[in-house]
């Protein structure tokens, strides 16, 4: 929000979270920081024996949204539009799925996805109607965050993955090796016009997020 910048970083045999430049915690493993509207930052956490997602204050104090339950996942945190909703992927059945819990209500969540098929990397489209998340770790789909209407978006064009909605939510943007090599592409919402982002470059492209901001930059990049 309003060009705000989280981010992971190793230092020595430990690692950080930081926002804005400020260490929030340090040592076991975070990842996929997330920010909910109206600025809490939520973050994966790995414990001992599971890893969950927390809630961050500007203090670096932390609270339990979701637990992955003993042995299990709950990673890559994505808030809903409207920040009441978050979801989530997590093993709980096995097999890696995506997931929604009511802030409110808190829980595991229920699942959007199911079957033997990894399901990974959701993101909310600007509206809050569609999911958007990676199969099979390959392809790209649409669901509602009721569940069902389940539209997938590529399909035999090698890999595709990290979607991500434009603002607009008329589009998304994904990493595909569909030429050889990793290289970012725009489609539009229903799967059509699918062209390279950057046809003339010509090195791996991976990991877009598009902003609804322009970030600040700082110094020195």
């Amino acid at each position: 929000p309003a060009g705000r910048q989280a981010c992971v970083r190793q230092t020595g045999q430990e690692w950080d979270l930081s926002e804005g430049g400020r260490v929030l915690a340090t040592g076991a493993m975070p990842l996929s920081p997330a920010f909910r509207p109206g600025g809490t930052l939520g973050a994966t956490v790995s414990g001992n024996l599971d890893t969950s997602i927390h809630a961050f204050d500007s203090t670096g104090r932390k609270k339990l949204i979701v637990s992955g339950g003993e042995g299990g996942l709950a990673v890559s945190p994505v808030f809903s539009p409207d920040g009441n909703r978050l979801a989530y992927v997590s093993n709980q059945s096995d097999v890696a799925q995506i997931y929604v819990v009511d802030l409110a209500r808190g829980g595991r969540g229920r699942a959007l996805t199911s079957g033997q098929t990894r399901n990974t990397d959701p993101d909310w489209s600007p509206k809050g109607d569609f999911i958007v998340f990676v199969s099979a770790e390959k392809d790209i789909c649409l669901v509602r965050p009721e569940g069902g209407d389940l539209r997938p978006l590529t399909a035999n064009q090698g890999l595709n993955r990290d979607p991500s909605f434009s603002p607009d939510g008329s589009k998304i943007v994904f990493t595909s090796d569909r030429d050889g090599f990793w290289r970012l592409y725009v489609m539009n919402l229903d799967g059509s016009g699918q062209r390279p982002l950057l046809p003339s470059l010509t090195v791996n492209q991976t990991l877009p997020v598009w902003s609804a901001t322009v970030p600040k930059i700082p110094a020195g990049l």
